[in-house]
């Protein structure tokens, strides 16, 4: 039951998170932008990883598909400002970190994905922002949550039942569905159906371009823009 009722909230916050408010102060602007990415298991935090990398962000993932044994190694840069972030609350060690390495210098931006039941407080999510980092929570109801993974483990010729998803993301759900991520939450299903790749995309971009312009040159902000390069490549094709 109390599952139940956790998924419960859980859908009335993905209503909600629709048309929450940004009231949050204006960021720090870093030279290339870092978006931590959390969310459940199957809402599509791998795929807007990859996505964003097909549009020269740099991807580092942190959930990856069993069929690897490890998470990359350049994962393994990052693990001790992760750790002063989680035990400190200090971020400046995980953006030195990133900051770093060659492929955050040679690409766009950087993008982290987190496993699904990675979680951040309040005062560590405050902490990243302030420091100037972006941060969504890819969210949707726990019956589209739900119907996604099973779908992707059928795709992936694996067998998992609906327990599984309930037993390993009901906690960091119910995280995830708390008052102080409202402003991060991103609705990845629109009526049932995922987002996409491309929409994914889109919904982010909108939603972080409020705080920070950077992501106004990605997804339909890009598209109005008559001299933007995706337009452009798109009158070339």
């Amino acid at each position: 039951m109390a599952t139940a009722a956790t998924l419960a909230r859980g859908a009335r916050a993905a209503a909600q998170s629709l048309a929450a408010p940004d009231h949050r102060p204006p960021m720090i602007r870093r030279a290339r932008p870092i978006l931590l990415v959390l969310g459940p298991a199957a809402s599509g935090k791998s795929t807007l990883g990859h996505a964003l990398a097909a549009r020269g962000f740099h991807h580092i993932e942190l959930d990856p598909w069993p069929e690897r044994a490890r998470p990359e190694p350049v994962a393994d840069a990052v693990s001790a400002g992760l750790d002063a972030l989680a035990e400190r609350t200090r971020v400046g060690p995980l953006v030195l970190a990133i900051e770093s390495l060659e492929g955050h210098r040679a690409s766009r931006g950087t993008v982290i994905t987190f496993n699904a039941v990675a979680t951040l407080p309040p005062r560590h999510a405050a902490a990243v922002e302030r420091a100037g980092l972006d941060l969504v929570v890819l969210y949707a109801s726990g019956a589209e949550l739900l119907d996604g993974y099973l779908a992707r483990e059928r795709a992936k010729g694996r067998a998992a039942p609906p327990d599984h998803w309930i037993a390993h993301n009901a906690h960091s759900y119910a995280q995830f569905s708390a008052p102080h991520h409202a402003p991060h939450r991103v609705t990845t299903y629109r009526d049932g159906r995922f987002l996409g790749a491309d929409g994914l995309v889109d919904a982010v971009a909108s939603r972080l371009a409020a705080r920070n312009p950077q992501w106004k040159t990605l997804g339909r902000a890009a598209a109005a823009d008559p001299g933007s390069p995706r337009l452009a490549a798109s009158r070339r094709r």
